[in-house]
């Protein structure tokens, strides 16, 4: 059973605040014809605001008959 909130105006205030402090990742890798963000280096950046306003991340991973997946929540 899943407990949900009666409202998320709280988690849109939080979310609101986290993009507000987010600032841009540099683009120091290159691949494919393009220089790009890695990933490690993206959540790095994210986690410390994250925290901040109580916001985390989770990546899960999954897989059926057709095809593996990650949920990120």
């Amino acid at each position: 059973m899943m407990n949900k909130s009666e409202s998320v105006s709280e988690l849109f205030k939080s979310l609101s605040k986290f993009q507000g402090e987010l600032e841009n990742v540099e683009k120091a890798a290159n691949g494919h014809g393009y220089k790009y963000a890695k990933l490690g280096h993206c959540i790095d950046t994210a986690k410390p605001i994250l925290a901040a306003n109580g916001l985390s991340v989770m990546q899960l991973m999954g897989r059926n008959m057709y095809l593996q997946h990650v949920l990120c929540l």
